[in-house]
């Protein structure tokens, strides 16, 4: 085991109280030549839905000669006080990832490790939820040897090439880490068909005036597009536990360590459109709202969008901030002239110290170009 895995595992690692199953005995490594590929799937509230997101993995096997490079790792999860409906949805999929339901079978081309954190004894914590869910999956591929971590939902399809795609990654010779397309599935009824499409037009929208602006965080990351390499996980110190917003604080801190925007793959995923309250705010939440007879402010947002002049703006702070770091200028020459150049942000910049903070990054970052990249992880995608 690499040394710095090692050492990643003793000092960072989530593991949890959990039983571990397989749908497998034995699979020889030895024919490949770039490891396992972990796809990490939190599993809570999934049943039936996540047996079309195995079948969908396994059709984009296909083109793969060597299957037994992936490992499908299916957190199981549920909480001691969720109610005996959501208790027994999660049996109800772990039994059908063990093959004991005869209703669902798949053949062996798909090796499951199915991680139960969700029979009695065994839950997770009553605080914790999706981020401490892909965080146990994600340490545990590390444990047992992968090279690439991959997230998923338990809802989400994925492309024919989805395999393949994941396997060239892999091979390159210093993978960093990657985000794939997405384009959600059809919903069931007509207003949450219009309402997906809203949202999912605000995000693309989003990413491509925020592009524009010269920030590395314009990308739109959900949960099952992020792609990583151990090196990158372990750089970034792992998968946080948060809540909800795990995979943008996830991704964000691997733009940070790489100081550009992620290499897009070219594949495909397709997250599920359906209403859900599983999370405290997420998409399902978001559709939700939106199919409501009366828009209020944040859903007449995705259907206008921010303003452009925020764009303008951020745009325009970038821009100057890029010459300021080739004339290393410091904040007392910045300020007057960020008054009267952008007396919109003023507040904001008092608000963050962001003078103080500047001569603190003039110090530490003697070249232009560190300078710059030292501005951007301040002035992140939060920001």
């Amino acid at each position: 085991m690499d040394y710095t895995v090692e050492k990643y595992l003793e000092k960072k690692a989530l593991f949890a109280n959990f039983n571990v199953y397989k749908n497998y005995d034995f699979v020889s490594q030895k024919d490949s030549q770039v490891g396992i590929i972990a796809i990490v799937i939190p599993v809570y509230m999934e049943y039936p839905y996540f047996y079309k997101t195995l079948l969908s993995l396994q059709d984009s096997l296909e083109y793969v000669k060597n299957p037994c490079v992936f490992r499908v790792i299916c957190v199981v999860n549920n909480k001691k006080d969720d109610s005996s409906e959501i208790k027994d949805n999660s049996q109800k999929t772990v039994k059908m990832l063990r093959n004991q339901d005869k209703v669902y079978f798949l053949d062996d081309k798909l090796y499951i490790d199915i991680l139960d954190c969700c029979t009695e004894g065994f839950e997770i914590p009553s605080n914790q939820g999706v981020g401490y869910c892909r965080k146990i999956g994600m340490d545990y591929a590390l444990k047992i040897g992968a090279k690439v971590l991959v997230c998923l939902d338990g809802d989400t399809l994925v492309s024919k090439n989805y395999c393949s795609v994941l396997l060239d990654f892999a091979s390159k010779k210093n993978p960093y880490a990657a985000l794939i397309p997405f384009k959600h599935q059809t919903a069931e009824s007509l207003d949450q068909r219009n309402g997906i499409q809203l949202y999912e037009s605000f995000m693309k929208k989003h990413s491509s005036k925020l592009k524009k602006t010269g920030t590395i965080y314009y990308q739109t990351a959900l949960g099952p597009t992020i792609v990583c390499s151990v090196k990158a996980y372990i750089a970034v110190g792992g998968m946080n536990q948060k809540l909800a917003g795990e995979d943008f604080y996830f991704f964000q801190a691997l733009v940070k360590n790489k100081g550009t925007p992620l290499e897009v793959l070219d594949s495909m995923v397709y997250p599920s459109a359906r209403i859900s309250y599983r999370v405290p705010f997420g998409t399902g939440q978001v559709i939700s709202s939106i199919c409501g007879k009366t828009l209020n402010s944040k859903e007449q947002l995705y259907k206008d969008g921010y303003p452009n002049l925020a764009y303008k703006i951020i745009f325009e702070f970038i821009q100057y901030i890029k010459q300021c770091c080739k004339k290393k200028l410091s904040s007392g020459e910045i300020k007057p002239i960020l008054e009267k150049k952008l007396p919109e942000i003023q507040l904001f910049l008092q608000d963050e110290e962001f003078y103080i903070l500047w001569d603190k990054l003039l110090v530490n970052n003697k070249k232009s170009e560190n300078l710059e990249r030292a501005f951007h992880c301040w002035f992140d995608g939060l920001k």
